[in-house]
């Protein structure tokens, strides 16, 4: 209740309050525009610095499936099924079984297993750099890739690509997203008066993925073909096609000059 006093008469008189206006605020729409694009950026940036951590520490783990598909690659049938090869067949089949590749090497030839996994593994490891290389390099590999799975050189150098790819990433998070998110807790700001774009960017540059001598590696051992994975190749209206026996998974080989 309120009192309101008439200064002529003296008289005080009690007056009530009529309804309370509510003023609603009126939102700008590009703040609020702006606004999303920010949670967006930053769900953005928490994504990215996630993956790089991941694959950091991930790194170890890669390091070890390469090598051993690599002492696979250099073995024969006949030896890893010897007692002599017994710790190699075991490590692999643990490895290869956390990979999701079920195996038996008293029964499968070591070429099945190899290009099983070594496509399963390139192209899952590949995609899981994306970041640390660019998406232009990334995808030339990946393109390629069923033209290196039907011989032991192509395999080999799949896994030096591989091996390559893993040494980049461990680099990109000690030297370009540690220390920028040291500094600006994310990736806004600057690192040294270089945002992190230009950073990637630079980094780029100086550890290219992609060399011409690469290129020019896979050029020449791409759709090259092994013996033992002849009787695996389908023939259908001049597209050559490999299919795997243990997975039935069926590839698109590239075409060969």
């Amino acid at each position: 209740m309120l009192y309101q006093k008439n200064l002529t008469t003296g008289k005080v008189d009690a007056k009530s309050l009529g309804p309370t206006e509510v003023i609603k605020e009126q939102k700008d729409p590009n703040i609020e525009y702006q606004i999303e694009r920010a949670k967006e950026a930053a769900t953005s940036d928490t994504k990215r610095i996630a993956d790089a951590e991941t694959n950091y520490f991930r790194a170890n783990k890669v390091d070890q499936t390469i090598k051993v598909l690599n002492l696979l690659a250099d073995t024969s049938d006949e030896e890893l099924r010897t007692g002599t090869l017994g710790p190699l067949r075991l490590s692999a089949t643990k490895l290869l079984n956390e990979l999701g590749v079920d195996v038996d090497f008293q029964n499968v030839p070591l070429a099945e297993v190899l290009n099983a996994v070594g496509g399963k593994v390139a192209v899952e490891a590949l995609q899981g750099f994306k970041g640390a290389i660019s998406n232009k390099e990334l995808q030339f590999v990946i393109d390629r890739n069923p033209g290196l799975q039907t011989s032991k050189d192509g395999i080999k150098l799949q896994l030096e690509l591989l091996e390559r790819a893993n040494n980049i990433s461990k680099k990109y998070y000690t030297e370009v997203i540690s220390p920028f998110v040291d500094k600006n807790q994310g990736l806004r700001g600057t690192l040294n008066g270089k945002t992190f774009n230009q950073l990637q960017k630079e980094f780029y540059e100086a550890n290219p993925y992609m060399t011409d001598e690469i290129k020019d590696r896979i050029t020449a051992v791409q759709g090259n073909l092994d013996p033992e994975y002849s009787k695996n190749i389908v023939i259908r209206n001049g597209i050559r096609y490999l299919v795997n026996p243990k997975t039935k998974e069926i590839t698109i080989l590239p075409n060969v000059e």
